[in-house]
């Protein structure tokens, strides 16, 4: 079988497992897509979560890197949403693996801060004082440049 063919039936066969995924995902995407048009009816942190959990569930059904890239690329295009974006949504789930630990009371914004922070206690450390100061994200980006983290140490 040459490499065009070979491509084509990996490219056909990420279609239809992305079909699924987006079959099942249903209802969250039309969450997604409804939340512009009435942000306060749900929690943004919450709903990019979930759609972390389902990447998250999905790429390890198919555990291989084709069809992660496929997966990005198509949810980019059909969302509307950066692979940056959406690399922040995976990185969300893995940082926070149970929805109850969620920072519910932060901003997305915040909380694409609080992900870039890989030492756990320190990230704890910044969210729970975002939280208690009601700290903008400007505000906690700037602590975190102060190193108030290590000055308390």
């Amino acid at each position: 079988m040459n490499q065009q063919k070979i491509f084509r039936k990996i490219q056909i066969n990420n279609q239809n497992d992305y079909q699924q995924f987006i079959n099942k995902s249903e209802k969250l995407i039309t969450m997604l897509n409804e939340m512009d048009a009435v942000p306060q009816q749900y929690h943004e942190v919450l709903i990019y979560w979930q759609l972390g959990e389902q990447i998250e569930r999905d790429m390890a059904l198919h555990n291989n890197t084709s069809y992660h890239s496929f997966l990005i690329n198509s949810l980019s295009m059909d969302l509307g949403m950066s692979k940056k974006k959406l690399n922040a949504i995976i990185a969300l789930k893995k940082i926070y693996p149970i929805a109850a630990e969620l920072p519910l009371t932060l901003s997305w914004t915040h909380c694409e801060i609080l992900i870039g922070i890989e030492d756990k206690d320190k990230r704890l450390f910044y969210q729970n004082n975002a939280v208690k100061n009601h700290w903008k994200p400007d505000e906690l980006i700037e602590n975190i440049q102060k190193n108030i983290y290590e000055k308390k140490n």
